[in-house]
């Protein structure tokens, strides 16, 4: 058996004062480093706490936060774009400068120029938006270099 004291600290022996008890098996699991924001200790009882709402919120901004950490090589980013929409980064300037008068297009000019684009970068969203892509096609392309291949629909055949 293992007892908590009110730190949440795990003692493979009783304590006095403890808050609550498991089982060794089960803080076997518990115990190990990638599973330790699993549980809890709530009104007494150990639980595991990996299908509350709290947990859930927790790991999917644990994971947008990784996504937006992720970086590409400007070749990266433009060959996507090329395989993609046939454009590359030139294209894409004159687009802007058409498209988009309010745009600063020296400074997008500038950051087409760097060696690596952060997904979380303001330019990542809005070029992407201005070329029809949404925020999960840019996430798709900082995972996997890539852009995702849309399925066509009838509408789409007949306008070819």
């Amino acid at each position: 058996m293992i007892y908590f004291d009110e730190r949440k600290n795990a003692h493979n022996t009783p304590i006095e004062g403890y808050i609550a008890t498991v089982e060794d098996y089960t803080w076997a699991y518990y115990s190990q480093p990638q599973n330790m924001d699993k549980w809890d200790i709530i009104e007494g009882v150990f639980m595991d706490i990996t299908n509350t709402e709290s947990y859930k919120a927790k790991k999917e901004q644990e994971e947008q936060e990784r996504i937006n950490s992720l970086f590409l090589t400007g070749t990266d980013v433009e060959r996507a774009i090329y395989k993609d929409k046939g454009m590359d980064f030139t294209d894409i300037v004159e687009y802007v400068k058409t498209n988009v008068p309010t745009m600063d297009v020296k400074a997008l000019e500038i950051e087409l120029r760097a060696n690596n684009f952060y997904r979380n970068h303001p330019y990542i969203n809005q070029i992407g938006a201005l070329l029809g892509y949404t925020q999960e096609d840019m996430d798709f392309l900082f995972l996997y270099k890539t852009l995702p291949i849309k399925e066509e629909t009838e509408d789409s055949e007949e306008s070819v």
